[in-house]
């Protein structure tokens, strides 16, 4: 479970479930909730950005 204090950043490929996600989450409770709204398609394809496995 993540704590509600951490940011939170939704995503997916097209961004359509990030965008589900970031509405849950946020009814849930998690004010800190961020939409990447580039998605995957864009961070995934960029050798110069992080990515935790």
């Amino acid at each position: 479970m993540v704590a509600r204090d951490k940011i939170v950043v939704s995503y997916c490929q097209t961004h359509h479930r990030g965008a589900h996600a970031y509405f849950v989450l946020r009814l849930l409770g998690y004010p800190k909730v961020k939409g990447y709204d580039r998605s995957w398609a864009e961070w995934g394809n960029r050798e110069d950005l992080p990515i935790e496995r």
